[in-house]
């Protein structure tokens, strides 16, 4: 079967059943495969400019306002003149959904997980080939073993990770069997409401609630060991934040810290100094949004401040260091909505 490949290793670890968790099973790497103890500074730094290429829209996905889980999708396209704003984008995902899982990779979006009506999480999934000029529907994919919701999504080595939400637990999907695998759990415990990025062959899992509250813990999986690894916990505890990538730095924005407590602090995470640094605050509080980053800029999008769901969208050039309220805001309010960028 297919297993996620390990760089820096020669062997591959994966997880056959949950009982297998914390136990792995190596091979031998297949020909060709590169075999480096680690990534040097000059493949640190591609990668990180490989990342900060510009795309060619960003897709909104689902989401609610209050009335349930929504269907559709929205559209920026990021080479054309931005005047004409957001615009509807056919076809809508078969399922509703909010607080949901949605990933990027090799031309199509996958989405997983979430809520329709708060009934406990899915364990649903969904792809939609947007490359491909004959897909005119998502596709049902295989289901999650397990039920998430307000969980984390990363892709690393083309599988697609589904992290926490109200668990502990971590599997990925294999994109060539369209089958889900059991992984190795989360170091911290239960987290829901977390972010998750992958940068540099590790996936963080960031902030979110456990079991005693809010955090602001942070952990990252290496698949070369299989096992996650705590690092330098975030300045402010956060649920519900966005976070995203830029020039090899982790930017973690917004969230809550308490009941009707949002935050419009942002703070960015250097992993080679294993440290954080106050970044520069948002223009309002925000929590639930979506969050991509497209070159030097990241889009912060929906969300919602402490009474609804909001529809502006706000800019960070990291560059300049300075946020800007786009003018045109998305079609509909939505919080616990997901943003991919697609190239």
């Amino acid at each position: 079967m297919f297993s996620p490949h390990a760089r820096g290793t020669d062997q591959i670890l994966k997880w056959e059943t949950e009982e297998d968790i914390g136990k792995w099973q190596p091979r031998k790497a297949r020909k060709g495969e590169k075999e480096h103890d680690k990534e040097s500074d000059v493949d640190r730094e591609l990668m990180a400019k490989a990342a900060s290429r510009p795309g060619r829209a960003i897709m909104l996905l689902g989401g609610e306002n209050g009335w349930g889980g929504k269907r559709s999708v929205e559209v920026l396209d990021l080479q054309e003149s931005r005047a004409a704003g957001w615009a509807a984008c056919p076809p809508s995902m078969k399922s509703s959904r909010f607080a949901f899982g949605a990933a990027h990779n090799s031309g199509s979006i996958y989405v997983m997980g979430g809520e329709s009506l708060l009934l406990g999480g899915s364990k649903s999934a969904e792809r939609f080939d947007y490359s491909s000029s004959s897909a005119k529907n998502w596709t049902v994919l295989s289901p999650m073993k397990k039920k998430r919701q307000w969980l984390g999504c990363a892709v690393l080595n083309d599988s697609i990770y589904a992290i926490g939400g109200s668990t502990d637990t971590v599997e990925f999907y294999d994109i060539h069997t369209n089958q889900w695998h059991a992984c190795c759990p989360l170091k911290n415990g239960k987290r829901s409401g977390l972010a998750a990025v992958s940068l540099e062959g590790l996936i963080y899992a960031i902030g979110g609630k456990g079991e005693e509250g809010i955090l602001s813990s942070m952990e990252s999986f290496d698949e070369r060991r299989g096992r996650w690894e705590q690092h330098a916990s975030m300045l402010s505890k956060r649920a519900s934040l966005g976070a995203v990538v830029v020039d090899g730095k982790i930017y973690a924005i917004g969230g809550t810290y308490k009941k009707l407590g949002i935050h419009t602090k942002m703070e960015v995470y250097d992993p080679r100094k294993d440290q954080w640094q106050e970044g520069v605050p948002m223009l309002l509080p925000r929590r639930s949004m979506a969050a991509v980053a497209d070159g030097q800029k990241i889009y912060v999008i929906g969300g919602s401040g402490i009474i609804s769901a909001m529809s502006s969208v706000h800019t960070f050039d990291t560059t300049t260091q300075t946020w800007t309220e786009e003018a045109n805001s998305i079609m509909e309010a939505r919080n616990d909505a997901a943003a991919v960028v697609v190239d």
